[in-house]
């Protein structure tokens, strides 16, 4: 039975959805903790993107690697916030891979 025939048998549209493992059959427990975790995985993309939007406020300029001195690498001669942008160090590869991940957020949000 097919999905067109289903919706005239029920009266309901069923269409949409994912099928379990190629069988042609959607099971509704597996399916709400596929949607349950995607949702949750996009609450946390938005984190990441924030933090992206927040690295590249300045025109041609992109923040692509901060240090808390106090809790992460002791690598800066300084206390407080050590950065690195791409106006410093210039890099296309960061800034395309910072531009890659911030496309599709634009369709997710």
């Amino acid at each position: 039975m097919n999905q067109n025939q289903l919706a005239q048998l029920t009266q309901v549209d069923l269409t949409g959805g994912y099928y379990d493992a190629g069988d042609n059959v959607k099971y509704g427990l597996p399916m709400a903790f596929t949607i349950t975790t995607l949702a949750w995985g996009a609450i946390f993309y938005r984190w990441g993107t924030d933090y992206f939007l927040k690295c590249s406020t300045k025109r041609n300029h992109l923040y692509v690697q901060t240090i808390n001195v106090g809790l992460g690498q002791k690598t800066c001669r300084h206390l407080g916030h050590c950065t690195r942008s791409v106006e410093q160090q210039p890099g296309t590869e960061i800034a395309a891979e910072t531009s890659a991940a911030l496309a599709p957020a634009a369709i997710v949000f």
